[in-house]
């Protein structure tokens, strides 16, 4: 499975499960969600990160990348071994980092209700049993 499609099927899964958690419902619903997932391989030595973001509007976005380790790339954010955690961040990173320039084209001066989720806190979510 290629990285597009794994995006298409974290997406699938996670706009149909998020609304189900207790957490969601006393929320209401957000102008943006964000789903945020990082990976490493050991054997290859290399870890990435994957973003999915989903506007009330119903626009999405896929972002995704290598968890960057040399503090001269411009990318740099400061991991210095690429690990399952660096991804992890790094795509926490990347995720705010977009929404910061998006909203500034959707809804400039005005704050926007945001839910910022982790793959692995989603899926605690659906499998340890707090959905409804």
């Amino acid at each position: 499975m290629d990285a597009k499609q794994n995006i298409s099927s974290i997406r699938h899964f996670l706009t149909m499960r998020h609304t189900d958690c207790d957490a969601f419902a006393e929320m209401g619903l957000p102008d943006v969600v964000l789903y945020t997932d990082g990976s490493a391989s050991l054997s290859s030595g290399t870890a990435g990160w994957g973003v999915f973001a989903h506007r009330s509007d119903t626009s999405e976005t896929s972002l995704w990348g290598p968890v960057i380790t040399d503090p001269a790339e411009s990318n740099w954010i400061g991991a210095s071994r690429p690990t399952n955690n660096t991804g992890e961040i790094s795509a926490i990173y990347h995720a705010l980092k977009w929404l910061s320039r998006d909203s500034e084209k959707h809804s400039p001066g005005t704050p926007q209700r945001v839910n910022l989720l982790s793959l692995t806190v989603c899926a605690a979510c659906v499998f340890l049993g707090t959905t409804r």
